[in-house]
């Protein structure tokens, strides 16, 4: 039985795919490399923009950059710089330097404002007295005192006591002061120099700044140096301090005397003076009447005192008032079995971890 062949017989064409096919093999195969393409030119030019991005904006050490190109003068934060300087450091801080400020600055830029009454926010028997030169030199003394000891923390201290002024504090005007003269060329005053934000009297000013050493430092000051007109003297060292029971050795005013040929009118700041110092010694806290009225209208916008939470072992200073000396005991007196100076950071607040337990009911 003779087998056939299946070769295809002589000039018989062979049998072809499916044209159709044959196109769709190249066209899914440009597809795929078209969309790769695609893809590698998204992610050099995603990679590209990023680094562009990168080359442009400003170092995060050379602060905001001006219009011009150069470095903007960055600000420093008061509350922060001498913070940090202190959690590195809690126990370095020994003294205290405080600077009582006695009014705001309203101007943007800073420049004569050692003569400008325009740049203060002042009332009109304060306008015409250069008032300005003062403040100045009551700040640029408490960064010498402050440069002087490296366990020195100087505390700018006022509130934002006016109204019309807006929300702006002395302290903030001070420290912007001294940020405006370059610290006066003292090394290291900056790194150690920190704003009490809310005083609205002399005393106020001192207890504040305690407290705010203490939420700085983690302690309390083992000095106090206070920088004020000269003519404030007895009532910080003879009243202000008394009443809160400070040591008096450990306790330093540092009277800055009026310039001589300055129209500041010496004769009727005696005279006030001497009302204020009046007042306190029939209400050594300002609880009441006239000081009581003071404190209030110093505080327009409603901040309060904030110091009861942050120094806690002053809770019962902070809100004493009568005409009796506080007798508890207190950090710096070293009474009553309170050690004298206690380390250590401010207690923390202790949250209920989850739901009380059940009560258990015994049977009778």
């Amino acid at each position: 039985m003779q087998r056939k062949s299946s070769a295809p017989a002589d000039g018989a064409a062979l049998p072809s795919a499916d044209p159709r096919r044959r196109r769709r093999r190249p066209q899914a195969l440009r597809r795929v490399l078209r969309w790769s393409a695609y893809a590698v030119v998204a992610c050099l030019a995603a990679r590209g923009a990023a680094d562009l991005f990168a080359s442009e904006r400003p170092d995060a050490d050379a602060g905001p950059q001006l219009r011009g190109g150069g470095p903007a003068r960055a600000r420093s934060d008061p509350r922060a710089s001498a913070g940090a300087r202190a959690a590195g450091d809690a126990g370095g801080l020994r003294r205290l330097v405080v600077v009582a400020g006695h009014a705001v600055t309203m101007a943007e830029s800073l420049e004569g404002v050692e003569e400008n009454d325009a740049s203060w926010y002042l009332l009109g028997y304060q306008r015409g007295r250069d008032l300005p030169r003062e403040f100045v030199k009551h700040a640029r003394r408490g960064a010498e005192l402050a440069a002087g000891r490296d366990d020195a923390l100087l505390v700018f201290s006022g509130g934002q006591t006016r109204r019309d002024a807006g929300p702006r504090s002395e302290a903030q005007s001070y420290w912007l002061l001294a940020e405006h003269f370059g610290w006066w060329g003292l090394p290291g005053v900056a790194a150690r120099a920190t704003t009490e934000e809310y005083a609205r009297d002399s005393y106020e000013n001192l207890l504040f700044s305690i407290c705010r050493f203490r939420e700085v430092a983690g302690d309390y000051p083992e000095a106090v140096d206070v920088v004020s007109f000269d003519f404030k003297e007895r009532r910080f060292v003879d009243l202000h301090a008394p009443a809160i029971r400070f040591p008096k050795d450990a306790f330093h005013f540092e009277a800055v005397p009026v310039d001589g040929g300055s129209r500041f009118d010496g004769a009727a700041a005696a005279e006030g003076e001497a009302a204020a110092a009046a007042a306190f010694e029939e209400d050594p806290y300002g609880c009441d009447g006239e000081l009581h009225a003071k404190r209030r209208s110093r505080d327009p916008f409603h901040r309060g005192v904030p110091y009861g939470t942050v120094c806690p072992e002053l809770g019962g200073l902070l809100a004493h008032c009568g005409d009796r000396l506080y007798q508890e005991a207190l950090p710096w007196t070293g009474d009553r079995g309170v050690p004298q100076f206690a380390r250590g950071p401010p207690p923390k607040m202790l949250r209920p971890r989850g739901p009380p337990p059940p009560r258990r009911h015994h049977r009778t």
